[in-house]
């Protein structure tokens, strides 16, 4: 199989000096049409850093996915999905746990990313006006921090 990635996100952390590190990628792994429009379904895929082959994360039938962000403590994922079929302004943010269980869909938004203690997401919307929030990781609390479009990102 080969995939092409659109989205790559690394987690990686230090134990007893060696680097382990896994990343999650929003790949395209075939082609589906709707209303005669390529749609790309792309899927969140997990390879090791080291090397070998890639294993899907999740089943997600019928969405595309995008935009995975690691949660500070490695335990989970944020992305952004939507119905094939639909566009990207109709993505919603979802959090999976890293073992590929647990899928939620939390909110609307996009690109999402999380705080440095893991417990909010930003993202941005596609309202009107679009607008830049910020979350509880639950999907709880959503409040605009300005309006505007972007890719937020949290910084330490």
């Amino acid at each position: 199989m080969i995939l092409r990635p659109v989205h790559v996100a690394i987690f990686s952390c230090c134990r007893t000096f060696v680097l382990i590190s896994t990343i999650i990628v929003a790949a395209r792994a075939d082609a589906q049409f709707a209303g005669g429009i390529p749609e790309p379904p792309y899927e969140l895929w997990k390879i090791a850093a080291e090397g070998g082959a890639p294993q899907r994360l999740a089943e997600t039938p019928g969405y595309t996915c995008g935009s995975p962000d690691w949660s500070p403590d490695g335990k989970l994922i944020a992305y952004d999905t939507w119905r094939i079929g639909q566009t990207f302004s109709d993505s919603k943010i979802a959090v999976i746990r890293a073992d590929g269980t647990g899928q939620k869909i939390i909110g609307e938004g996009g690109m999402p990313s999380w705080s440095p203690d893991g417990t909010q997401l930003t993202c941005h919307t596609y309202d009107n006006p679009q607008t830049i929030i910020v979350m509880n990781a639950d999907g709880a609390g959503r409040e605009t921090i300005i309006n505007h479009w972007g890719s937020p990102r949290w910084l330490p």
